[in-house]
Parts: C-alpha cells; structure tokens; sequence
C-alpha cells in the first residue's frame, strides 16, 4: 500500500464529512474535490448555500479546464 497522503484522494471525488465533525465551515458538508496537490486543495461545497454564482466561477477558473 502506497503511504503518499497525495496519491488519495483525487480531484473529481467528493468528500463527505464525517458526521460528528465539530469544524462549522465543514459540518455535514459534502465537498467536490477540484484541485489537490502539493501546494493545496480546493473544492466547492455541493450541499450549503452559497453568494456565488457557478457561470461567475467557471469563467474565473480556467484551470478547471484540464
């Protein structure tokens, strides 16, 4: 089994908190993976309310292009 923190998970997948995970920005959140590398992660929680709008993002975000 390979032990590299960054071999799991993957961009594409989603991720479900735990359900007694105590974080307020994460608590019963689903997240879509989009970014997880090195230098980061980034992701879009699927499940909460949000200001922004998806169009605004994915214009903004040419990496999500890959």
């Amino acid at each position: 089994m390979n032990s590299d923190p960054l071999n799991f998970p993957k961009a594409g997948n989603l991720l479900i908190s735990e359900p007694f995970l105590q974080d307020e920005n994460f608590v019963r959140s689903v997240v879509l993976l989009c970014e997880h590398n090195t230098e980061g992660s980034f992701g879009f929680v699927l499940n909460k309310p949000s200001i922004l709008n998806l169009g605004d993002l994915v214009d903004e975000l040419s990496f999500l292009e890959n």
